[in-house]
């Protein structure tokens, strides 16, 4: 089976539900400028990640949180919040590089 990719999505979807922020940011453009954009996100999204985890790297010795000898009463919680930080951080990061472009 070839694994070869064209770059194509031909059947690409964006859910109002579970993806209402892209949704809204695409719903009014045309079909070129929707593709400009959903490219130009796309690659924020990964120059972000990409300083997201090479600042964790960097920082991972200041990092707060709980040590391995620590008991934590609900680890999928802290888990679960940890997650919600991170997505708001990056949110935010996204939202800031992007200036007065929005």
């Amino acid at each position: 089976m070839d694994k070869s990719w064209d770059g194509k999505f031909s059947n690409l979807k964006i859910s109002k539900m579970a993806f209402p922020e892209l949704y809204q940011e695409l719903k009014d453009l045309q079909h070129k400028e929707r593709g400009d954009r959903f490219r130009v996100l796309a690659m924020l999204g990964l120059y972000s990640l990409h300083n997201l985890s090479h600042n964790k790297k960097t920082s991972a010795s200041t990092e707060d949180g709980l040590s391995s000898t620590e008991y934590s009463p609900n680890p999928i919680k802290d888990e679960v919040d940890k997650l919600k930080k991170t997505k708001r951080e990056l949110k935010n990061r996204l939202l800031n590089s992007m200036g007065d472009n929005i």
